[in-house]
């Protein structure tokens, strides 16, 4: 080409230009064509559906990992599918890998939401899902459950899907299924948790560790948190719960152990203490917010949730 004009040059590129045209244009023809065929070939096949009712079901927890800094919470939204959460996405791989028919059939339980932005180690869900152990009875009829209970059928895994490696195949990277294990047909996820546990990491820069620490001993015990979370009106008014333990440790992060919070509670608390350190309050104003009988009370104060993406559920208790 070195010794060619550029009227020649130019020549040639639409010369090519066109080639490849007419080639891409027998291409898409063939594939268009192909597809066609395919289409033809599979008409009158008819998609075999899995009938539910002629299988096995086995009643199992899940133990579920996730960052959930991109989802809207937990929860699953049911008046808004468009809304992204983690419990949708565990739905939606159940049905896609047939293990279950529909949310509604597979009695399903969750040990406690997480708000948006909120991760966890261990969530735990209970639901019966599709079992290929024939040792197992369960059946669904008229939508109630025939299972008849024997402990050593219900503790056998052998032989049994890999529920685990099945779900993490479809769900995004940042949903994580660890492990399953058979339970108890009565069992309840959310019952019968003994304990949940939330760790919240922060940097302790510019802030009274000390101070907090001591502040946060205030926590432990049984008391009235009606000042330490987010009051939702279309729920129960019972404000009271127990931590069993709050610490702060020197990798900075807190430590909260209880059987049960109330809405935002771990973040109402992390603002309070973050005050504290930052000498904005003194400890003394945990006590003033418990006493909800002061007659200077004039209702919860007003202060910033502390931010959702450093809270982690790190741990869940069960017995056995």
């Amino acid at each position: 080409f070195e010794s060619w004009d550029k009227k020649e040059l130019l020549e040639y590129i639409k010369k090519e230009l066109n080639n490849n045209n007419n080639n891409n244009v027998h291409i898409k023809n063939n594939n268009y064509s192909n597809a066609q065929n395919n289409n033809n070939n599979n008409k009158g096949k008819v998609k075999r559906e899995l009938d539910f009712t002629k299988c096995c079901y086995r009643y199992i927890a899940l133990k579920i990992s996730y960052f959930g800094w991109s989802y809207q919470g937990f929860a699953a939204q049911a008046e808004d599918r468009n809304v992204d959460t983690i419990e949708g996405r565990l739905f939606d791989a159940l049905k896609t890998l047939k293990l279950i028919k529909d949310r509604k059939s597979c009695h399903y339980s969750l040990c406690g939401r997480t708000d948006k932005g909120v991760s966890a180690f261990s969530q735990i869900v209970g639901l019966y899902v599709h079992s290929i152990n024939n040792n197992l009875n369960g059946k669904i009829e008229n939508n109630e459950w025939n299972e008849p209970w024997n402990e050593e059928v219900i503790k056998a895994t052998e032989n049994e899907m890999n529920y685990v490696n099945m779900l993490n195949r479809i769900l995004p990277r940042d949903i994580r299924v660890l492990a399953w294990s058979p339970i108890n047909p009565s069992f309840n996820a959310r019952y019968d948790c003994l304990y949940r546990k939330y760790h919240y990491f922060f940097s302790g820069q510019d802030l009274d560790i000390k101070l907090m620490q001591e502040a946060a001993k205030k926590l432990e015990g049984h008391h009235d948190f009606r000042n330490f979370c987010k009051i939702d009106p279309t729920k129960s008014n019972k404000f009271q719960r127990t931590i069993y333990s709050c610490s702060i440790f020197k990798s900075s992060d807190i430590s909260e152990l209880c059987m049960a919070f109330l809405w935002h509670q771990v973040r109402c608390c992390m603002a309070i203490l973050f005050l504290i350190g930052k000498h904005k309050e003194n400890p003394d104003i945990i006590d003033k917010l418990f006493d909800i009988d002061d007659k200077n009370d004039k209702g919860k104060p007003i202060y910033d949730l502390a931010p959702e993406i450093p809270l982690v559920l790190v741990d869940t208790g069960y017995p056995n």
